[in-house]
């Protein structure tokens, strides 16, 4: 396995807490000094090339801010960790504009947006905004964030696309269209493997796989996390990956969801997850899987590209074309998933057992 920072070509990272007055290298040609200034920080000058700054790394007081930087027409990658920041909204400044980052509100309701195949630069605007008006608490990605994991310009094309919801902390997984590219560690930076790894945020437990193995078996991926799975005690454990567990878009795909069903199933439900949160269809899906059929399966319309019909429906309980994307909403102790279409009107909603 290739080291991180042998992946990590473009990284060139600084540092710092937001207390008191520092100095660092915000663009590769320039000594900025930083500033407390209303509430945020005055980076004062970017470079002359900077793509949309981005949130990573989000925990409900800090936060991982990214931007890409001109050095001589070479592109570098700096990052900036925010530490003291309160939960909820946050003002930055950059370049002297306002720039809102989001951190998780622990000990309240939660709202997380899903979204899924978004396939920059095929993004739907529509969905974006209606994303960025949840005013949530993170974003869950199920998968194929761009079109072409290998083609540069998608990622910088996915930044420019979504950046109302660059101040979120997105947690996605990886997708076929990004599944052999070096671009994927580039542009996120996560826990753990970053193509396998878990996060939790107050009652809710996520574990993320590649369900793009076709060598190796996603079952020892989830047993490589099993020693974290078994030691958290959250509410909910929801597990988040690419392609669904069953599938109604067409027979080969049908044939790989019963694989990653049987590989997985059992696992799942002897852990207690409770939620299965995927993608890859491109059309939206609800049923229930398990020994008890209380295992909600989801697979997330699509963000973008394309919204397929489905071909059968026997196997679900519900199905909807569409572009569209997901809520979860975790109130009083009970989480529930609700769909929504591009308009933000609601398509479906189901509450999510408790196990």
């Amino acid at each position: 396995m290739r080291s991180r920072m042998t992946r990590r070509r473009f990284l060139n990272s600084s540092m710092l807490a937001l207390a008191g007055a520092l100095t660092t290298s915000c663009s590769t040609t320039n000594q900025t000094l930083l500033r407390e200034r209303n509430g945020g920080l005055d980076f004062s000058d970017f470079g002359t090339s900077n793509h949309y700054p981005y949130v990573q790394r989000v925990t409900p007081n800090s936060a991982r801010l990214f931007w890409y930087s001109d050095d001589g027409g070479k592109l570098k990658k700096i990052h900036l960790d925010l530490t003291g920041l309160k939960q909820g909204e946050n003002s930055v400044f950059v370049c002297h504009a306002e720039k809102k980052i989001y951190t998780p509100r622990t000990g309240r309701d939660l709202i997380i947006p899903v979204m899924s195949d978004s396939h920059a630069p095929y993004v739907v605007s529509d969905v974006i905004n209606q994303i960025a008006s949840e005013k949530g608490d993170l974003i869950i990605h199920n998968g194929d964030v761009v079109d072409d994991g290998d083609e540069f310009t998608h990622w910088q094309s996915f930044l420019q696309q979504t950046k109302e919801i660059s101040g979120f902390g997105i947690f996605p997984s990886i997708g076929n269209h990004s599944r052999n590219s070096h671009n994927w560690y580039n542009f996120f930076d996560l826990p753990g493997l970053e193509r396998t790894y878990t996060h939790s945020v107050s009652d809710l437990f996520f574990t993320h796989l590649d369900s793009n193995e076709y060598k190796r078996s996603v079952r020892g991926q989830f047993l490589g996390l099993q020693d974290e799975i078994k030691a958290s005690e959250a509410k909910f454990k929801i597990l988040v990956m690419h392609h669904p567990m069953q599938s109604i878009a067409s027979a080969k795909r049908q044939k790989y969801s019963e694989r990653i069903k049987n590989e997985l199933l059992d696992l799942i439900d002897d852990a207690g997850f409770s939620l299965v949160l995927t993608g890859h269809d491109h059309v939206y899906q609800k049923s229930h899987l398990g020994r008890n059929r209380d295992i909600t399966h989801v697979v997330n319309s699509p963000t973008g590209k394309s919204a397929r019909a489905p071909i059968d429906g026997s196997y679900v309980e519900f199905s909807r074309q569409g572009y569209g994307y997901g809520v979860l909403n975790y109130t009083d102790g009970e989480l529930h998933y609700t769909a929504k279409d591009n308009e933000g009107n609601v398509v479906d909603r189901v509450k999510i057992a408790k196990r």
